[in-house]
């Protein structure tokens, strides 16, 4: 089983060999990246973040909240911190709110790389941001705070993360509305009476109903030729769409793989 670029299962009739499995090419370029797996095997004692359920409890719901709407909107998400593996895990969590072809990731580096390169980004902890960044409302940053160093030798539980700190920086304001995919998609994960992989299949559902509104939406403006802005909200409309949710919109579209894209182009124009 695999899921699309715009969000969609894709089942396979035989077994797939894991060794001839290609991962994403947005999940690259970072020289730490290609590092062996010996760096997260440095201190195996570290957390690490199991789900959205889990992140949810242990950063508060304010705090996911805000760092949840920056990523539907598609503003780049950046997490600092000194373990790659916990800054990875992180990223790995949040990816579940996005349609796979709306995630361009550079897991762990060290050196700031631009949102046209990724919008989910892991910075090593002595990393500062360029100048025109840190005053832009793009972004939305999460600085790990490991607890201080003890005496105690034994290693910690790898699910205990008492003495962590997350501070989360972003001048992005909340709307008075938030976009309807992510009310549905908070709605899911703090449903405590459901297993957690029944959530995980609400959030592909979710993420494939408003990937279909995306599909229409593109055909209708894109590749149908330019529509006046009255005919657009009337689709909108149409669509279960409202005004705060043409930014997730527009963000999602990306998402649509050229594939796609070139399909649609071509099979409009074939029309005329």
């Amino acid at each position: 089983m695999e899921e699309t670029e715009e969000g969609f299962i894709k089942l396979y009739t035989k077994t797939v060999n894991h060794e001839e499995t290609v991962e994403d090419s947005c999940e690259e370029d970072s020289a730490l990246d290609s590092m062996s797996d010996e760096l997260e095997l440095v201190n195996p004692g570290i957390p690490t973040f199991k789900n959205l359920r889990h992140l949810l409890k242990v950063l508060g719901y304010t705090q996911f909240h805000k760092l949840a709407h920056n990523v539907v909107i598609g503003n780049q998400i950046i997490v600092r911190g000194s373990e790659k593996v916990l800054v990875k895990s992180m990223i790995d969590c949040l990816k579940a709110l996005l349609p796979k072809g709306c995630c361009r990731v550079i897991s762990y580096s060290s050196k700031y790389e631009d949102s046209w390169r990724c919008n989910f980004l892991g910075l090593t902890e002595e990393v500062t941001l360029p100048s025109h960044i840190q005053t832009s409302d793009m972004y939305a940053m999460v600085d790990i705070k490991e607890p201080e160093k003890s005496g105690d030798l034994s290693p910690p539980d790898c699910d205990d993360f008492v003495g962590y700190h997350f501070e989360l920086t972003t001048t992005t304001a909340l709307p008075e509305k938030i976009p309807t995919v992510l009310s549905k998609l908070e709605v899911a994960i703090m449903n405590d009476h459901l297993n957690y992989s029944v959530v995980e299949q609400c959030l592909i559902c979710h993420k494939e109903e408003w990937m279909n509104k995306v599909k229409v939406l593109f055909k209708f403006t894109k590749a149908e030729g330019n529509r006046s802005e009255e005919d657009t909200k009337k689709l909108l409309q149409v669509l279960g769409a409202q005004e705060e949710d043409k930014q997730v919109l527009k963000f999602w579209m990306t998402g649509l793989s050229v594939q796609y894209r070139t399909h649609m182009l071509s099979a409009t124009m074939s029309q005329f």
